[in-house]
């Protein structure tokens, strides 16, 4: 048993291996079709034999350059990266660029505003996501690899303007907790005085009223 499951596990993760290869075939395949399709100076019979050139030269394609397992997961990683994007998009619309940077704090962040500069941000194809995602790795491998990207948000002007703003204000504020307390303490001091006062007067009052009696 342990044999027979020593042996499957290779096969099995070349089945998955080929089984993402088949997939990546048939989404060009599908492509390569769609575009046929929507050639407008073709006829139907050129593009019924151009949409079947579509498979085999795709196919004979692979057969030169296979996929290997490190192309996919490499590929895979592009496809997370862009998703990545997508899903910020929201967000950016609505903040500000270094607001957007503070709440993100993420290496990702740089490349992800680079693309959605970029005019083809706007591409709308079926292989936008295969375009978008090696027109993102391009831009990745052009930016710096940060190790802290808070000490670069902070040397940002904006940033900065705020940083400062809000380390003014704890100042003030400080400042009204201390004169607050002075305050509260000469108030404090007046009622000690007072409260002598009286007992002074109350006890002196007494120690008459002592001699009288």
């Amino acid at each position: 048993m342990v044999f027979f499951a020593v042996s499957i596990v290779p096969v099995y993760a070349q089945n998955i291996s080929m089984d993402d290869q088949e997939q990546k075939i048939r989404q060009e395949i599908l492509a390569c079709e769609a575009k046929i399709a929507e050639d407008s100076e073709m006829t139907a019979a050129e593009k019924t034999v151009n949409q079947r050139k579509c498979a085999s030269e795709i196919r004979s394609l692979y057969v030169e350059n296979p996929l290997t397992t490190k192309t996919l997961n490499e590929n895979k990683i592009k496809i997370q990266n862009l998703q990545r994007c997508d899903d910020w998009f929201s967000s950016y619309k609505f903040l500000d660029e270094a607001t957007f940077r503070l709440q993100k704090n993420n290496q990702m962040v740089s490349g992800c505003i680079e693309l959605y500069n970029d005019p083809l941000w706007e591409y709308s194809n079926n292989d936008r996501q295969e375009v978008l995602s090696e027109k993102l790795h391009e831009i990745m491998l052009d930016i710096p690899i940060q190790t802290n990207l808070s000490d670069s948000f902070l040397n940002d002007g904006i940033v900065s303007d705020r940083v400062l703003n809000l380390e003014k204000r704890v100042a003030e504020l400080e400042n009204e907790l201390r004169n607050k307390d002075m305050i509260i303490k000469e108030q404090m001091n007046v009622i000690v005085n007072l409260a002598n006062t009286l007992k002074n007067v109350i006890y002196n009052g007494i120690q008459s009223l002592y001699q009288f009696a």
